[in-house]
């Protein structure tokens, strides 16, 4: 089918798009005057739109939109790349979401969506972050509930900046400076349990790439008082950045920073899980308006992160996790497991939206009772 996307120097672009194939750039069509047999042929008479999706979550609205137009774009940046079976899958990723709606509340709850689960797929990283902050904080609830001498410490790991060319063994001698460091005497005396999660960041200014790690463990309460347990971070006696310093067999004294929650409560706990569960990369700093550069950006993650595990538990925390099956990258991003309270005998509508290329928007298209 063909779908018109807009007006270039004078002209309109036709985008042919062929299923299950990628978008081919089509001719550029003459532009015409408004009012012509032209626009008669794309527009034969005025229709309002149907109703544009509104997903809200305890007040938030849901990025829907924003998420997927980032997406497209990355789509287009994998075809520069050559890389046309992972930009089809991206690029079709999230095209159709069908929810289920309360009538008395007008909230939605996603029931079925066509996600492509590449790994700097926009929608399904934002999806995937939110999976993994529901099951982290799930496991660290059982674990406390289990354990309840446990409190968790939040650490992050970090080593010099490198090029793009770089980051493949930079991360190569990460994740096992991160094996090194776990295994540890001292580490394994102090540590039950523990979450990592690696984030990498892109600096514009320096063309550089920053890659860290984000851990949440779990200590027992005697820890911070126990001689030969607790392990200082000080800065004239840093030992959780001398062992990562040694487990990574590096030359410099890295940056670390470790922090304990003081007076526990839900709030607090969520929020540092949240930052440990956050996205790998943020698409802030991979899509950009500057197409070459998100080209340049892709390409260096792609091969980076390529077949990672970038999140692990261990310890306690694993026990747990392989209980309710969190151990790994999920793969069901649909159901997220949100405080949801819609009576599913009521719900009884499915509720379909689509992306409309041109437009880029979701909009309604097909309602069934079920």
């Amino acid at each position: 089918m063909q779908n018109l996307i807009g007006n270039v120097n004078g002209n309109v672009t036709i985008n042919i798009y062929s299923t299950p194939g990628a978008p081919i750039q089509g001719q550029m069509a003459p532009h015409r005057e408004a009012g012509t047999e032209f626009a008669q042929e794309f527009a034969p008479e005025a229709k309002p739109l149907p109703e544009r999706l509104v997903d809200e979550i305890r007040g938030k609205r849901q990025p829907w939109r924003p998420k997927k137009k980032k997406t497209i774009k990355l789509s287009k940046a994998m075809h520069e790349l050559g890389q046309s079976k992972k930009a089809n899958r991206v690029w079709w990723c999230s095209e159709e979401l069908v929810f289920t709606e309360c009538p008395e509340t007008g909230k939605k709850k996603l029931r079925m969506a066509n996600f492509c689960r590449e790994r700097l797929c926009v929608m399904c990283n934002w999806r995937l972050s939110i999976k993994t902050f529901y099951q982290l904080s799930q496991v660290m609830d059982i674990a406390q509930e289990e354990n309840p001498n446990l409190v968790p410490i939040f650490l992050t790991l970090t080593v010099t900046n490198c090029s793009g060319d770089d980051l493949p063994a930079t991360l190569d001698m990460m994740f096992s400076g991160w094996a090194r460091l776990t295994e540890h005497r001292r580490v394994r005396k102090a540590i039950k349990g523990w979450f990592r999660a690696l984030e990498v960041t892109y600096n514009k200014e320096k063309d550089d790439y920053h890659p860290h790690f984000h851990a949440l463990m779990v200590v027992d309460k005697s820890y911070f008082s126990t001689r030969g347990v607790y392990l200082h971070h000080e800065k004239e006696n840093n030992e959780w950045a001398h062992i990562w310093r040694t487990s990574c067999r590096l030359d410099y004294d890295p940056v670390t920073d470790i922090r304990a929650v003081r007076n526990q409560h839900e709030g607090r706990n969520r929020k540092h899980v949240a930052e440990v569960a956050k996205y790998t990369v943020k698409d802030t700093d991979y899509i950009h308006e500057d197409e070459d550069l998100t080209v340049k950006i892709v390409n260096a993650l792609g091969k980076a992160l390529y077949r990672r595990r970038l999140f692990a538990y261990g310890g306690v925390l694993k026990e747990i996790a392989k209980r309710i099956k969190a151990d790994r990258e999920a793969e069901d991003l649909i159901h997220m497991d949100e405080t949801s309270t819609m009576r599913e005998d009521i719900a009884n509508q499915l509720i379909i939206y689509k992306w409309d290329f041109g437009l880029a928007d979701y909009f309604r298209t097909d309602t069934f009772n079920y």
